[in-house]
């Protein structure tokens, strides 16, 4: 899993869990649940809510399985998967779910073709229908996705009848795609000469390098409809900060008070989510092990533990948020402190804005 768990208690403030601040948006928790796993992660989230991810079912790599959260209820997609795989599947992950339900995910092999140097391959799946793509893909659109490869980036379509096929390359780009926006606009990142990665956007048929905050790397992880990109980026010094690219010009984000932050998602409000160290980092420790997950809105970077409330609230912690869609809806990733353990207590969670839940009432 991308963030290093580990178990916090916090201090409750005010009544019934509340942990909000006077006049900001507060949010309600809901898990998406584990189906008896020892942990799970989301990892995308579309208009509806819908949610995919990963399923840790055991304290081996193949008992990682993906899963789809819709309509308040978590399945597996793992036996779908398996079914049409030409491989001894060991692990699958969901990464990506579009409006549409189209799912993108991972599937790591084992046998034949892990001896060829495949150690696994991206996979897309609809209504039931699975087809392999050799590559990585990234989040896409209801009716297309960029996938990367040796060759370049390729921009591939959904059929009528749900089927993936390749459309043919994206001139000039190359590395790992991560997003792609409904103008057809794909952010990525690839290595340069130096070794280093930088962030880079695919627009008008050309690359643009989106440069740095003063240091040697960067990536892009996801891009609006407007063209807002984010990502995260190196300072001069040993700093890592979430970054917003708008308008020809990348701004440092800052963090929670530590030196890294990460930004996942933007919506098209601008608002932003993503996971910062909450305080400076000690000698010998990993910042994702401290992590909060963060909005960012009205340009100030707020940690959304403190506007959870309801009576889960004082037992969660949340360590990244990795999407929100248009109504301001969040999928996050966090520690239950009621639960112990190897990788227990991990969890994935939905936050639902408490001014929509009053408005549908």
């Amino acid at each position: 899993m991308k963030a290093v768990y580990a178990i916090s208690m916090f201090v409750l403030l005010g009544v019934s869990g509340a942990r909000s601040t006077l006049g900001e948006e507060t949010y309600t928790l809901r898990s998406l649940g584990t189906l008896g796993a020892y942990a799970a992660e989301v990892k995308s989230m579309n208009e509806s809510a819908q949610a995919v991810g990963t399923l840790e079912t055991g304290f081996i790599p193949e008992r990682e399985h993906a899963f789809l959260s819709s309509a308040g209820e978590t399945r597996e997609l793992h036996a779908a998967v398996l079914q049409v795989e030409h491989c001894v599947l060991m692990r699958s992950d969901g990464r990506f779910i579009a409006d549409s339900g189209l799912i993108v995910g991972w599937v790591w092999c084992s046998g034949a073709e892990l001896r060829r140097g495949w150690p696994g391959h991206s996979f897309a799946y609809v209504n039931g229908a699975v087809t392999e793509l050799r590559g990585v893909a990234g989040r896409g659109t209801s009716k297309a996705f960029p996938v990367g490869g040796q060759d370049g980036v390729h921009l591939w379509e959904i059929d009528a009848q749900g089927s993936a096929h390749d459309t043919g390359r994206l001139e000039g780009a190359s590395g790992f795609p991560t997003a792609m926006n409904a103008r057809g606009e794909v952010v990525g990142w690839s290595v340069t000469a130096s070794i280093s990665p930088r962030a880079w956007l695919w627009s008008d048929r050309r690359v643009q390098d989106l440069g740095t905050l003063g240091g040697p790397s960067s990536k892009a992880f996801a891009i609006n409809d407007s063209g807002d990109v984010v990502g995260a980026a190196d300072l001069s010094g040993d700093e890592r900060h979430a970054f917003l690219y708008r308008h020809g010009a990348m701004r440092d984000l800052s963090t929670l008070g530590g030196r890294v932050s990460v930004a996942y998602d933007i919506n098209a409000s601008g608002q932003i989510v993503g996971w910062s160290a909450p305080e400076p980092d000690v000698a010998g420790a990993h910042a994702s092990s401290r992590g909060r997950a963060f909005l960012y809105e009205n340009g100030q970077m707020k940690d959304l533990n403190r506007r959870l409330v309801g009576p889960e609230a004082q037992f969660v912690t949340l360590q990244e948020a990795v999407a929100i869609n248009e109504a301001g809806v969040i999928a996050a990733n966090g520690m239950d402190s009621r639960d112990s353990g190897l990788h227990a207590g991990a969890r994935a969670y939905l936050l639902t804005p408490t001014s929509t839940e009053h408005s549908q009432r």
